[in-house]
């Protein structure tokens, strides 16, 4: 039996693979090191980015919502006059409240469909039966696609230049009929015409069906839609489909707070540069509709502060650690650092948004302005003055602190440091 023993001198090769596996490691290190370092400073300029753009997106918000709270203040103070059926002279430029029903004396007409009706607004709705291309992926195989195509009705024109096969699912390039909306020229309330800017209040739209027959032989008529096609059961490629709705039918009761220019009602403008025309369908006192629109208006004003809490919440929590730039020996700094980030973040965002609220509105209500700056800047001192301490031992401390490696790295060899402060130098 032949033994063979193993050299025990290692190989060039196995020496080769032992020194380029040395080399590799630090390197990897150090790429590592700088993409987190890159990583960091990439989230500082956003987080930072976002909060400015959220700030500035509050003061505005601010800024409307004074213009809102003067321009209701001012209506409630204003003396709105209750006019009658008849133009008053002494009433001319000032604001007034009407009530009333719509008189619409002219009906808006769609003569091919046979439609008429009385109504501030006449909305014609058409569709196309188009092809549709639709891409069809396989679960086996991603890279293997397939397109399907299948007839739909579509309000809008699909371009079929691009499909795979153009020619043989083709649509047409423009609707014969377009979709449209009529408005009425004149609309009566009382001895009054609405203006234009009114009549654009009307937006409820109510879908109709005319009860005379289409005048043209191609239209037919079924479930309340006009079809332009030979078979309605069948459609070709082509075929259109029609529908109509109204909005601000006649005998409609209306309450309307609007300025009195003439025989002619148009929006009022306020001394704080607002316009006032309000339009409510039923009998509405003018205190009630004041109260309705200042509503909505609050409501989306509170979304918009909400909507910048938080924004400004996450852009702080990105950008925590800048405050690493501030001197140690501050004992508010050092407070602040040894909080937990969310925690820190929270405060820092609350404290922001009190102090723009409150900047903005001590023009306007300075004891409320006052107020918010006060309770902004004791809950900052109090937050500062009795921070919550973590363990530092336990590394649940995310922040960086001094004599620490912002790469959380351990480095071993002496040699690998200059070469760590060369790529962070690039």
């Amino acid at each position: 039996m032949t033994i063979i023993k193993q050299d025990s001198r290692t190989s060039p090769l196995i020496k080769h693979l032992g020194s380029s596996q040395t080399n590799i490691f630090p390197k990897c290190q150090f790429m590592q090191a700088q993409y987190r370092y890159q990583l960091r400073w990439f989230k500082r300029v956003i987080g930072f980015g976002l909060t400015f753009f959220s700030l500035a997106k509050l003061v505005w918000n601010e800024r409307e919502a004074i213009y809102i709270s003067k321009c209701y203040e001012e209506c409630l103070g204003s003396e709105i006059l209750k006019n009658s059926d008849t133009i008053l002279p002494e009433n001319e430029g000032k604001l007034v409240y009407l009530t009333g029903y719509l008189d619409i004396q002219s009906p808006l007409q769609q003569h091919p469909y046979g439609v008429s009706i009385s109504a501030v607004k006449l909305k014609r709705r058409v569709q196309m039966y188009q092809w549709l291309e639709e891409r069809v992926s396989h679960v086996d195989d991603f890279d293997d696609n397939s397109y399907q195509y299948r007839m739909v009705w579509k309000d809008k024109l699909i371009d079929s230049s691009g499909f795979l096969d153009p020619e043989k699912h083709a649509n047409p390039t423009n609707f014969p009929v377009t979709t449209e909306i009529r408005i009425n020229p004149e609309v009566f309330l009382g001895a009054f015409t609405l203006s234009d800017e009114l009549k654009e209040k009307f937006r409820d739209f109510t879908a109709f069906t005319s009860g005379e027959r289409p005048e043209w032989s191609e239209i037919k008529m079924h479930m309340g839609l006009y079809y332009h096609s030979a078979d309605i059961w069948n459609p070709s490629i082509g075929d259109l489909r029609v529908q109509f709705s109204f909005a601000g039918l006649a005998e409609t009761h209306v309450s309307i707070i609007a300025k009195q220019v003439g025989e002619e009602l148009q929006p009022f403008l306020m001394s704080s540069e607002h316009t006032i025309f309000y339009m409510h369908e039923g009998q509405t006192s003018h205190s009630d509709i004041l109260h309705i629109e200042h509503y909505s208006k609050t409501y989306e004003i509170w979304w918009t502060r909400g909507t910048t809490l938080i924004m400004t919440f996450i852009g702080c929590l990105l950008t925590a650690n800048t405050l690493l730039l501030l001197s140690r020996r501050n004992v508010v700094v050092k407070n602040f650092l040894e909080m937990v980030p969310c925690q820190f973040a929270l405060i820092l965002s609350l404290v922001l948004w009190l102090l723009v609220i409150g900047s903005v509105w001590i023009t306007f209500k300075p004891i409320l302005g006052l107020l918010l700056l006060t309770f902004a800047c004791c809950f900052f001192l109090y937050s500062a003055s009795f921070g919550t301490s973590l363990d530092h031992d336990n590394g649940n401390n995310t922040f960086d602190t001094p004599g620490t490696r912002t790469d959380h790295l351990s480095i071993t060899d002496s040699h690998q440091i200059p070469q760590m402060k060369k790529i962070f130098s690039t």
